[in-house]
């Protein structure tokens, strides 16, 4: 491993390359890795095929749009060619990258912590540090719209293509339901409404760490730090469908087909029907920040040097490491 990455290595997000052919991941120092998926092997990990320092500081998401690789860290959101990235991989180079940034109309670069894509009309969206979402033309880099409302930063950002909606979670327990047309405020979703049991949600505890969307655009499920509890929504509503607790620290969610795919910080990955009836568990040896899929196998990486890859079933294929 590189004497300039930490050897306490913490993994903050990771994604596989559009054609399923590479595994790419941030860190809590900055930097981004890429490994071949065809190189993975049950007996040994594999080891990055190319890295680059990307942020000042952490890496907090990543996604791919267009032959782009974006990244959006502390501070800034950058966007990376991913050819030439590949090209310098097959070179060997110790290619220094060039890379567009994305600054606001106040010419300030702000901590982002999350980013999703409406690939039809070529926009990101992004959530920032400074309590505010933004709609970025790609093409361009300039922003198209604002979304203000939320009385702490947000942490994670959605784009339901469905019903062309935008929505935003923040540190303050909300997520909040925009009309990307108009830009209208639709619904805000309060995490203090979720139920377990008798109990009722402290918001004064909890925040929204981590959420998704269904491929139907209907359903919303919600990740809520300090009180570590999913809630499951009705978007169309809206309303509570179900509610449900882990352990420790939801840190990401993903919608795979007709099931929900949760991480934490409990090191445990979870496997849920939209009612929260649990429909298996898988143990890692790491508290878990992230993880990514392509059709049904899956990753998962946090506090550790390792990402694992996953089998639809649950079984462990190998591993990727630094």
């Amino acid at each position: 491993m590189d004497s300039k990455i930490s050897n306490t290595n913490i993994y903050l997000c990771s994604s596989f390359s559009p054609d399923g052919k590479h595994m790419v991941a941030g860190n809590h120092a900055g930097w981004i890795f890429v490994w071949d998926v065809a190189s993975i092997d049950d007996n040994k990990p594999v080891q990055p095929s190319y890295r680059w320092k990307a942020h000042e500081y952490s890496v907090y998401c990543i996604k791919f749009v267009n032959n782009k690789l974006i990244s959006g860290g502390d501070p800034g959101l950058k966007m990376w060619d991913w050819p030439t990235i590949l090209q310098a991989k097959e070179n060997g180079e110790d290619t220094k990258l060039v890379f567009d940034e994305f600054i606001t109309d106040q010419n300030t670069l702000y901590e982002t912590n999350g980013i999703d894509i409406d690939y039809v009309n070529s926009q990101l969206y992004s959530a920032c540090g400074n309590k505010l979402g933004y709609c970025w033309d790609i093409e361009t880099g300039a922003t198209i719209k604002t979304y203000e409302g939320h009385h702490e930063f947000l942490t994670c950002i959605k784009y339901n293509r469905n019903y062309n909606r935008v929505i935003t979670g923040s540190e303050d327990s909300t997520a909040k339901i925009w009309d990307n047309r108009t830009n209208d405020l639709l619904f805000t979703l309060d995490c203090s409404k979720g139920i377990i049991g008798n109990e009722k949600i402290n918001r004064k505890k909890s925040w929204i760490s981590c959420m998704d969307c269904d491929a139907s655009g209907n359903w919303l499920i919600c990740g809520s730090g300090g009180t570590s509890v999913y809630t499951v929504w009705d978007i169309c509503s809206p309303r509570v469908v179900s509610c449900f607790p882990v352990k420790q620290g939801p840190e990401d969610v993903k919608f795979i087909n007709d099931k929900i795919l949760t991480v934490g910080l409990d090191s445990i990955t979870y496997t849920w029907n939209f009612s929260g009836e649990p429909l298996g568990r898988t143990v890692n040896d790491m508290a878990l920040t992230s993880l990514s899929s392509y059709n049904e196998v899956y990753t998962v990486c946090g506090y550790s040097n390792e990402i694992i890859l996953y089998s639809p079933y649950n079984i462990k294929m190998g591993s990727f490491t630094i």
